[in-house]
C-alpha cells in the first residue's frame, strides 16, 4: 500500500483546506435552513459560495473545484436526510 508522505508545509495546506471546507458546509446548512421554508436552487448556493471566496479571506484557501464539490455533497445529503427535499435538488444525473 502507497502512503503519501507529505512536508510540514503540504499538511498544514491541505489541514487549512479540511477545515475550509467543515466551514462551508456549515454556511451552506446555515443558508439552506434559514430561509423560511425557500430552498435556494444550485444556482442561488453557487453564487454565494463565489461571492463567499471573494469577499472572505480565509474562504479563498478552498480551491473553487472542492467549494464545488462541498456544494455536491451538501445537496446529496440533504436529499438522503430530508423528505421535504424538493425532487429539483436531484440536480445531477449519475
Amino acid at each position: 500500500m502507497a502512503r503519501l508522505d507529505l512536508s510540514a508545509a503540504q499538511v498544514a495546506v491541505l489541514d487549512g483546506q479540511a477545515h475550509t471546507a467543515r466551514a462551508l458546509w456549515n454556511l451552506l446548512h446555515e443558508y439552506v435552513t434559514f430561509r423560511q421554508g425557500r430552498f435556494p436552487t444550485v444556482k442561488e448556493c453557487d453564487a454565494a459560495i463565489r461571492a463567499a471566496r471573494h469577499e472572505i479571506d480565509w474562504m479563498g484557501q478552498l480551491p473553487a473545484q472542492a467549494a464545488q464539490a462541498v456544494l455536491k455533497t451538501y445537496r446529496q445529503a440533504w436529499a438522503n436526510s430530508n423528505s421535504r427535499a424538493p425532487s429539483a435538488w436531484s440536480w445531477w444525473k449519475t
